[in-house]
């Protein structure tokens, strides 16, 4: 098959030797700002927020890494009380912790407030249970991110969380969080749609060090997590992850803020199984998405349309790239780890590793970076048993066998060259008279047309 030339996202890919936030000057702390800006300092002394919103009335309210939300006045005077302590249950170490918060649309009327974190692994392990220790940490091991939903008590002014409002929306159990296998990729951002629905950020929780194609690899806690029941050995894949539709990895979440189960407009919704990650996956293919923002004017206030808005996802790159990834609707696929950025990264997009999700019966494994270029999920609308007919292996003329770049599926291309005497040709043998479909993949990397013509028993088609 030839090599395809197009992307199955829109991306924009920013060098790395660039600031990630275009347009923003790198500055001293202690310079002055630009004209039209103030520095004012609110809320006091914190310990390192990582985020702030808004309410409607004015007030805002701040999130530490470590577990804390806080409320300040309209005028920026942090209250002396926390909204709400998880620091027990948060497990803030390296690139984790409390990270996500995001509000309720409806708020006040619906006074809901939803955080995305990364768990102890004590916590997770024995919480509840008499083993349990609040004051006991189990960091740099394998453990899950959740998605939590407290509502703010209405009789003091929202400013405290109502404890046994918690309801936990993805991460009830080990077997149901995000998978954290690794000591970065983790959870990213919250957000709702213009839907209402609540859209969750995740990294593919491989190795940020080296090529990460499952198993144990450095730092990394893969044997803890299949032994522990965290993942299974499907999902063993190391960023390959972020292509498993059956990983929460590597992923933009669609979820009912309500129950945490997937919407039913999704592109993969499973109605048998609302709460499996195929059911809540929208997007694909991330590897580290660690903030995102909604466009404006953007989306459908149907959740039935599936068009939440258009996120711009600041996805994490590794050597060469920072990625800007523009989803404006369901079923796009961003390409990680097979591209970083617009290009292919060579150390995975060599590896012939296969999808679970891609295995016909009697036929070979389809890798994952074969499917990137296909119809990722579906891989039985391209591949109908083993008629596969690759064509380095057909007889050819004018048309010899090439092998880069790497995009094509099978062991090489054949690069068809313009001449009188240029053909390629296939003979195969069906299992009896009848209509059969043939389905050809072709790509032109050149800027001028090259027509070409099908025939079949030697008759144009």
């Amino acid at each position: 098959m030839a090599p395809q030339s197009t992307r199955l996202s829109a991306l924009v890919a920013a060098s790395a030797a660039a600031a990630i936030a275009v347009g923003i000057p790198h500055t001293r702390a202690d310079a002055a700002p630009p004209a039209g800006f103030v520095v004012d300092s609110i809320g006091g002394a914190f310990s390192e927020v990582v985020g702030v919103t808004n309410l409607p009335d004015g007030r805002l309210l701040a999130w530490e890494r470590g577990g804390r939300v806080w409320m300040m006045t309209a005028s920026g005077t942090r209250l002396p009380e926390p909204v709400l302590d998880i620091r027990d249950e948060v497990g803030a170490w390296r690139d984790f912790g409390l990270l996500g918060l995001a509000l309720h649309p409806n708020f006040p009327a619906s006074p809901h407030i939803y955080l995305l974190y990364v768990v102890d692994r004590h916590h997770m392990r024995f919480a509840g249970s008499p083993q349990y220790n609040p004051a006991t940490d189990e960091y740099f091991a394998a453990t899950i991110g959740r998605v939590t939903r407290y509502t703010l008590d209405a009789g003091v002014g929202h400013t405290k969380a109502i404890p046994d409002s918690r309801l936990v929306l993805i991460g009830e159990s080990k077997s149901t969080g995000i998978p954290i296998l690794h000591q970065s990729h983790g959870v990213g951002s919250l957000l709702f749609g213009q839907d209402g629905t609540l859209l969750v950020s995740t990294g593919d929780s491989a190795s940020y060090i080296t090529i990460d194609l499952g198993g144990q690899v450095s730092e990394g806690y893969v044997n803890q997590a299949l032994a522990d029941g965290i993942i299974t050995e499907r999902g063993n894949v190391g960023a390959f992850r972020s292509q498993l539709i059956d990983s929460h990895c590597g992923k933009i979440l669609r979820i009912d803020p309500e129950t945490g189960n997937g919407v039913a407009s999704n592109p993969w919704f499973d109605a048998a199984n609302p709460r499996s990650a195929r059911s809540r996956a929208f997007s694909i293919g991330l590897r580290n998405p660690y903030r995102m923002t909604m466009a404006p004017d953007a989306g459908d206030h149907d959740p039935a349309a599936a068009n939440p808005g258009t996120l711009l996802i600041g996805d994490v790159g590794w050597g060469n790239y920072e990625e800007l990834s523009i989803v404006s609707g369901p079923a796009l696929n961003l390409g990680w780890p097979v591209f970083e950025g617009l290009e292919y990264h060579p150390g995975y997009a060599a590896s012939a590793l296969a999808n679970p999700d891609a295995v016909s019966e009697g036929c070979a494994p389809i890798p994952f970076r074969d499917l990137i270029r296909q119809d990722s999920q579906a891989p039985a609308g391209f591949v109908r048993g083993c008629a596969i007919l690759q064509a380095e292996n057909a007889s050819a003329s004018n048309a010899p066998t090439m092998g880069s770049p790497f995009g094509y599926t099978g062991t090489g291309y054949k690069e068809i060259r313009p001449g009188a005497n240029t053909w390629i040709q296939w003979t195969t043998t069906v299992p009896a008279t009848g209509s059969y479909s043939l389905s050809f993949r072709y790509a032109n990397g050149e800027q001028a047309p090259l027509p070409q013509t099908i025939l079949v028993d030697g008759v144009v088609v």
